[in-house]
């Protein structure tokens, strides 16, 4: 196992771990990582950049989500959309997180196949 620096969006960090994984990846996961409305185009990016790598065999990315706006919710599948990727809700996944608070659910992200 290892560890790198990736900021979202940064296409240093980008290319090192393409660079440096050459094999490109079984599975890209994030969890939980969607806090700010803001952070939704860096992250897309990001996916879509390291999806994109000739090497990457399964063309998947899960993301596990907590919904804790409206708008982030909204923008999730606008961004997504707006960097060509294909997002949809995993069956069975949603439930009731943090004391039953927010809602979460797992969402399958891949490129869309007219790309």
């Amino acid at each position: 196992m290892m560890c790198e620096k990736l900021e979202w969006g940064n296409e240093e960090h980008i290319n090192n771990i393409l660079q440096n994984h050459p094999e490109g990846f079984d599975l890209i996961i994030g969890a939980d990582i969607c806090y700010q409305q803001a952070s939704l185009h860096p992250l897309f990016k990001t996916v879509k950049s390291l999806l994109s790598h000739e090497a990457c065999a399964s063309k998947q990315f899960i993301l596990s989500y907590v919904s804790r706006a409206r708008s982030i919710d909204i923008a999730l599948f606008k961004e997504a959309e707006n960097q060509s990727l294909k997002i949809s809700e995993i069956a069975g996944t949603r439930t009731w997180v943090h004391d039953n608070i927010l809602e979460g659910t797992l969402y399958q992200v891949q490129l869309r196949n007219d790309e």
